[in-house]
């Protein structure tokens, strides 16, 4: 078997994303890359380490996810804990 292509990758996660009932207009698989940049600055604080992961050719691409993740934390309900 051989590599998979990108299209291939795109109608795998497609139709694994209908499946669960989360395609809608404007998701994609790349939905799934910036999720991985985001989750993985968010426990490494590493934008480095995100940048070799993501195939970043450019720091300031990468310095994006620092922002998101910086500007999700200072939200007044990222404070809030739901109740048991």
């Amino acid at each position: 078997m051989g590599r998979i292509s990108r299209n291939g990758i795109r109608s795998i996660m497609n139709k694994a994303l209908t499946a669960c009932d989360l395609k809608h207009p404007g998701y994609s698989c790349h939905v799934f890359r910036h999720s991985c940049g985001t989750n993985l600055y968010k426990e490494t604080k590493d934008l480095r380490l995100v940048q070799d992961t993501l195939r970043h050719r450019d720091p300031k691409v990468t310095a994006r996810y620092a922002h998101v993740v910086d500007r999700l934390d200072k939200r007044y309900t990222a404070k809030l804990v739901p109740h048991e």
